[in-house]
């Protein structure tokens, strides 16, 4: 079917009359190039408003008529539906009328092999903004792969959004594994979402590039029961071009301890070969770890905050060389950093690891216990060293 951009041209006045017949509504018009689409929960829309007498069909009825560079504008509401974005919705923007209030869930007795809420397919520039994502945890329910997963779409834009599971008690059997997932795609830009209360990841990328910042990604859930062991705040993995994650604040549950931990490590990235990677300004709390790194060069971590639950280290090296770690603070782990034997020419400067349970500064690049390192140590604070020397008091 033609989208309604192209059907605004006399010539396809007949097949204009059979789209609205189907559909129900007509966009608004927001250009030659484009449309303005609104849907509401309650079946009815105005021609620039979601009050109206006119009847709509579902966000995916008006997703599915929609075309190049159109927008969707989502009226406050609940909107119990799976979604989909094809290839052929380039430059589409899925909105909420006004933040926060027009909710996203999965339909009861209805799920897609994959469990995706909303998955963008291929259709590049699509942007997602102020929307409120929720998965059950109650009742008939299936648990959902990813709130959104974004999958050969280059330049996509997640901004705004919140994800959270239903229910004020507990995760359940169903809940959701990954608020976000970025799947090889390209100068892709996450920011200012709110992410709580998923099992694995709460921000994740595989073979993406682009921008993660001012995301806020928490666990205050009182029930740990469901939580997987390996739940990680912002996960990346095998970047495709340079990425940035920055100014995002990692929360757990304070004082989860060993037996209860919500989430294992706040920022996890490996496998990151030569391409550019800033970690820097970030805010994490009450994780077992907060920066975890292999298998990475050309990397700069800096100016990151870090407090722990006593358990591992708030900064773990592995596998890595030509990286810079400079001005963050650590503590209250059981290790303020910890850089392992397969690490070298790593650049630990004017760090701050004091407070921490065990050892504040642990290099064991060349053997544990041992008086050498193949990495650099300037100006770095830590009561505790291993090496000693490699960290000092201070005044």
């Amino acid at each position: 079917m033609r989208t309604p951009a192209r059907l605004r041209v006399p010539a396809a006045a007949l097949a204009a009359s059979v789209l609205l017949a189907i559909l129900g509504a007509a966009p608004m018009a927001a250009g030659t190039a484009s449309s303005t689409w609104y849907v509401d929960d309650d079946g009815t829309v105005g021609a620039t408003s979601c009050d109206g007498s006119t009847s709509v069909g579902t966000i995916q009825d008006v997703i599915d008529a929609s075309g190049v560079d159109d927008t969707i504008r989502v009226c406050p509401g609940t909107y119990p539906q799976w979604l989909h974005v094809g290839n052929a919705h380039d430059g589409l923007t899925l909105e909420a009328v006004s933040r926060w209030t027009a909710t996203i869930a999965p339909e009861q007795g209805v799920a897609p092999t994959d469990a995706y809420l909303l998955h963008v397919d291929g259709a590049n520039h699509v942007r997602v903004t102020g929307l409120r994502f929720v998965a059950p945890t109650a009742a008939e329910c299936n648990q959902v792969t990813a709130l959104i997963y974004v999958q050969d779409a280059d330049g996509s834009v997640i901004r705004g959004n919140r994800f959270a599971p239903m229910g004020p008690t507990s995760l359940g059997p169903c809940g959701y594994s990954e608020g976000i997932n970025l799947d090889n795609v390209t100068g892709a830009f996450v920011s200012w979402n709110l992410v709580r209360d998923f099992k694995s990841f709460g921000i994740a990328q595989v073979g993406s590039s682009g921008v993660i910042k001012h995301n806020s990604v928490r666990y205050f859930h009182p029930a740990y029961d469901y939580m997987e062991t390996t739940a990680q705040g912002i996960y990346s993995s095998s970047a495709s071009g340079a990425l940035r994650i920055s100014g995002n604040v990692v929360r757990g549950a304070p004082g989860a301890g060993s037996d209860a931990v919500a989430i294992s490590t706040a920022i996890s990235v490996g496998f990151g070969g030569t391409f550019p990677l800033v970690i820097r300004d970030n805010v994490t709390r009450y994780t077992t770890t907060s920066i975890a790194f292999g298998f990475m060069s050309r990397m700069r971590v800096k100016h990151n905050d870090g407090v722990g639950i006593g358990i591992d280290s708030g900064i773990s090296a592995a596998l890595g060389g030509n990286l810079s770690i400079y001005g963050n603070h650590m503590t209250g782990f059981a290790r303020g950093v910890r850089a392992t034997d397969t690490t070298g020419d790593i650049h630990f400067r004017m760090n701050d690891f004091r407070g921490n349970i065990n050892r504040d500064c642990v290099d064991q690049s060349e053997g544990d216990g041992t008086a050498g390192t193949a990495n650099v140590w300037v100006h770095n604070l830590g009561d505790e060293s291993s090496p000693h020397g490699i960290c000092s008091p201070g005044a």
